[in-house]
């Protein structure tokens, strides 16, 4: 964040409408933020923790603020919405599949050993264990027919070469998977503001937190008879 700091005053101006703060924050914060991210193996929580707290504040600089150049506080799913990028682990997942196609394409034997030795000794803790963990993130954003199956056997060697003729493909995927995120957090937030709003003429009519609590249970009831 120590990127964006000559840029506060830029950032703090009235006049600057959050489609520009949008394309300062990324190209100024996010690029330096996520330079080496999809290198990182597993996240401990102290370090998962920093991450979030580092995407949040870097999310925050898109946000209106007040007189006193505060901005108001909104959830962490606002924020991604507002600036139009992914939750921070998501984001995290969409660094490592750009470096995990990028080394598909460039097929480079030296790299492609090392990760390979990387995840034989650590598994668990291997780079190439977290970026599975992105490969499965991707399939459930995108239909599975965009996603080779066989990205998710890489412990064969021979897997690599076989996929090198789709690494571009698989690229364009990638993108493909975060507008499907994207989409996912608008439709949340639009989900979650109808309830509020439902809750609230609830209360207006005289429903007790146990009867909205009944409401919610026998809609929920309702809903996974039809997921």
């Amino acid at each position: 964040m120590a990127k964006l700091k000559p840029l506060q005053k830029i950032l703090k101006d009235a006049k600057l409408n959050m489609e520009k703060k949008r394309l300062v924050v990324r190209s100024i914060g996010l690029s330096v933020l996520t330079l080496h991210a999809g290198t990182w193996t597993g996240l401990r929580q102290g370090e998962h923790e920093a991450w979030q707290a580092g995407v949040f504040k870097a999310y925050q600089q898109v946000q209106p603020r007040d007189a006193q150049g505060n901005v108001r506080h909104v959830s962490l799913f606002e924020l991604a919405r507002d600036m139009e990028s992914p939750l921070p682990m998501e984001l995290l997942y969409v660094q490592r599949l750009r470096l995990l196609f990028h080394i598909i394409q460039v097929a480079d034997e030296y790299m492609i050993g090392a990760v390979s030795y990387n995840h034989h000794v650590m598994q668990d803790r291997s780079w190439l264990y977290g970026a599975m963990k992105a490969v499965n993130w991707m399939q459930r954003q995108i239909d599975d027919m965009l996603v080779l199956a066989e990205v998710s056997e890489l412990e064969d060697r021979q897997t690599w070469e076989d996929l090198r003729p789709f690494a571009g493909m698989s690229k364009k995927n990638v993108k493909k998977a975060q507008k499907s995120h994207l989409i996912k957090i608008k439709a949340f937030l639009t989900v979650k503001h109808h309830a509020e709003e439902q809750d609230q003429m609830l209360r207006e009519m005289g429903w007790t937190l146990s009867d909205l609590m009944l409401a919610v249970f026998v809609t929920w009831s309702l809903v996974q008879r039809h997921l």
